[in-house]
């Protein structure tokens, strides 16, 4: 298990980490430590665009930690590990056929499971964190919290993504007859709308897409 106290030894660290998910998918983890760092200070989780520049965003954030009086945290999604959008902007959602990947697959879910070793490991005590996405980070931190991974989100930022994910109320009586669902989750009430510049197909692509049909819903409701 990798010593994620390293994290807080200097006020600029980098080291890799393996999300147990996704173990043949290295990823680096890249901080900025305030001053004033105690085991009590809030963290926040830093989400790169396009370019899986980690390092970068660290490097942004080094001149605010002080003042913020915040850990940050830049989770970076390597091209190798994860590659193209679907892995990265859209969480691992689905694959390229459209057909839903299992909701453990979803790469939402790393950064919980790096919150929570935090806590194991006494680098944190704190009980909610916060996130920061920017172009495609900010795609991902905004479908993060769409998807129902959100119970120890403090705050969300998402900044300048290039494509949004709108629930598409409608879908819920047409989802409620053919799958079978009548609690309303958002599972099976997003049928999302992606809109705007830097969209996956090309700019200015305004469309609705997303998996349909009982194989999706089977991938796990989440309550409303």
């Amino acid at each position: 298990m990798i010593d994620l106290s390293r994290l807080v030894e200097a006020p600029a660290s980098s080291l890799p980490y393996v999300d147990p998910a996704f173990p043949n998918r290295p990823l680096v983890l890249h901080s900025a430590r305030p001053r004033d760092y105690h085991i009590g200070t809030p963290v926040l989780f830093v989400h790169h665009g396009v370019r899986r520049n980690g390092r970068d965003y660290r490097d942004y954030w080094l001149d605010q930690v002080n003042e913020a009086g915040v850990l940050a945290i830049a989770i970076e999604f390597p091209e190798a590990s994860f590659p193209e959008y679907l892995c990265y902007h859209f969480g691992n959602l689905h694959d390229k056929e459209g057909m839903p990947n299992p909701r453990e697959e979803w790469t939402f879910g790393i950064v919980e499971r790096l919150f929570e070793l935090l806590l194991a490991q006494g680098v944190t005590t704190r009980q909610r964190y916060g996130l920061f996405g920017h172009s495609a980070g900010g795609q991902f931190v905004h479908r993060m919290v769409s998807f129902g991974f959100r119970d120890r989100v403090a705050v969300a930022v998402s900044a300048n993504a290039g494509t949004y994910a709108m629930p598409d109320l409608s879908t819920l009586a047409v989802r409620s007859r053919s799958d079978g669902c009548r609690h309303g989750c958002m599972t099976c009430i997003a049928r999302l709308s992606y809109h705007g510049n830097g969209g996956h197909r090309g700019r200015g692509n305004d469309r609705t897409f997303f998996p349909q049909g009982p194989a999706f819903h089977a991938s796990g409701c989440i309550p409303l």
